[in-house]
């Protein structure tokens, strides 16, 4: 049995002690286990009870001198912390450095950050002192102090960004030390995490080029950083989507979707779905940079898995926003994604994000007429698949659907209007726009009236 001691919990701020009861069915005896956590390790406190009448008598004996054993380390415990946040300013290079990493060390329980340790080590003024040892000439203790910074970041990025580490991260970017870049690029992530003021305030800090510079390194996890900071980057604002292409990313972000590093693909995938949403001409960019074939082969990836829903939710929002917006090259785009087989591959995802994007492009296909030769009116549906969406001389010479790549099986001529009309024998007038690819259901039959016809290719037994 657990009991959590909410008030004491209160009282100190952070410490947090439990009550576990050992032997409770022990008629004669039962234990009382105090155990502290999570910052006074290794305090433990048992009370053992004759008979259960004894039990608040002995709890509230015990109990007084727990709270008095619990201030007691506390109270050790932050003089502890501020002793090295003090070395830390120490003006002999070894006690400084001893003392940097020690910190870093604390930051850390096991194989997790540590929350409580670092808002102990923020409250006693560490982060500015840590700030101070960025502009060391030591290389250990640079990378010491971002290491620990980096971490701070996890979790008090405010923090950080206000006691002025942006100007030197930047200057850090520049180091030789790979080491040193990650994590720096780390922590600009962190800053910029839900932030627009301090993703601004990163760009004006000078961030963009050495950050674009840096994404042509070999190592991927400081790539799969940067990525991750231009995600942050160019959701904050349209403007700072556009600084992101002037300062050159957009060829390195396309061919940094070829890595076999899916996390990276994920980061890199969602810096562009942000670009090309920011504006018409930043999504005719994003196309011109060649972004959809890769963006198209990572969802046919033999490296995905088969339950990563992420990274293909992140892929086909970046292809439709690139549709959105190429207002002036949809056609480009559509073509872009047959050629690389990208239609058969979206239809099959069958997600909501895939449905809309096919829905998106028969849509927009509405306006043109036959999808080869992009002149004459449409003629022919292909069955099996029921896309109508070629002339008759187009329709000679090809065995493939060119919309979804299905082998056709028979092609069925199709007499479709390319005027407005209406229809006095039916409960609804019709209007019949000019159009390019039509997907009817199976069940249409070319014997049907001219009226319900129309109402066919109107989408009431169009696909959707």
């Amino acid at each position: 049995m657990h009991l959590n001691l909410n008030n004491a919990g209160n009282l100190l701020g952070f410490i947090q002690p439990s009550l576990v009861i050992e032997n409770l069915f022990d008629p004669i005896c039962f234990t009382m286990v105090f155990r502290i956590s999570p910052a006074m390790r290794g305090i433990t406190l048992r009370v053992k009870c004759r008979c259960v009448n004894n039990y608040l008598l002995a709890w509230k004996s015990k109990f007084d001198k727990l709270l008095q054993l619990i201030r007691t380390s506390a109270s050790d415990a932050t003089n502890a912390q501020i002793q090295l946040v003090n070395q830390a300013k120490s003006s002999d290079p070894n006690e400084r450095l001893a003392a940097v990493s020690r910190i870093g060390l604390l930051l850390w329980n096991g194989a997790n950050l540590d929350e409580v340790a670092i808002a102990e080590f923020v409250s006693i003024g560490a982060v500015p002192v840590l700030v101070n040892c960025l502009e060391s000439t030591d290389d250990r203790l640079l990378v010491a102090a971002a290491w620990t910074l980096m971490n701070i970041t996890n979790v008090k990025a405010r923090e950080v960004f206000e006691a002025g580490a942006v100007p030197p991260f930047v200057k850090l970017l520049q180091s030789e030390d790979m080491e040193v870049c990650v994590c720096t690029a780390m922590a600009l992530a962190n800053i910029t995490a839900a932030s627009d003021d301090r993703a601004l305030a990163v760009i004006e800090a000078g961030a963009l080029p050495p950050l674009v510079k840096l994404l042509q390194s070999e190592n991927m996890e400081l790539c799969k950083q940067i990525a991750w900071a231009l995600t942050n980057i160019t959701d904050a604002s349209d403007d700072l989507a556009l600084a992101v292409v002037e300062a050159g990313a957009l060829p390195l972000l396309v061919k940094l979707l070829q890595s076999p590093d899916m996390d990276l693909c994920e980061s890199t995938a969602w810096t562009l779905k942000n670009i090309a949403a920011a504006s018409d001409d930043l999504a005719l960019a994003v196309i011109e940079a060649g972004a959809l074939p890769p963006l198209v082969e990572l969802l046919q990836s033999q490296n995905q898995e088969a339950n990563d829903e992420e990274i293909t939710f992140k892929v086909l929002n970046g292809i439709k926003k690139v549709l959105n917006n190429a207002q002036n090259r949809r056609e480009k785009v559509i073509e872009l994604i047959e050629k690389s087989g990208g239609l058969q591959k979206i239809e099959q995802l069958k997600t909501k994000e895939s449905e809309f994007i096919l829905k998106m492009i028969e849509k927009l296909q509405l306006t043109k007429g036959c999808v080869v030769c992009f002149d004459k009116k449409i003629d022919f549906v292909f069955i099996p698949c029921w896309h109508a969406c070629v002339c008759e001389e187009c329709a000679e010479n090809i065995g493939i659907c060119p919309m979804c790549r299905q082998i056709i099986s028979h092609k069925q001529r199709i007499y479709l209007p390319l005027f407005a009309c209406s229809s006095t024998n039916t409960d609804t007038d019709v209007s019949v726009p000019p159009f390019q690819c039509r997907h009817f259901s199976a069940s249409y039959k070319s014997d049907i009236s001219v009226p319900n016809k129309i109402k066919a290719v109107n989408g009431e037994i169009l696909r959707t």
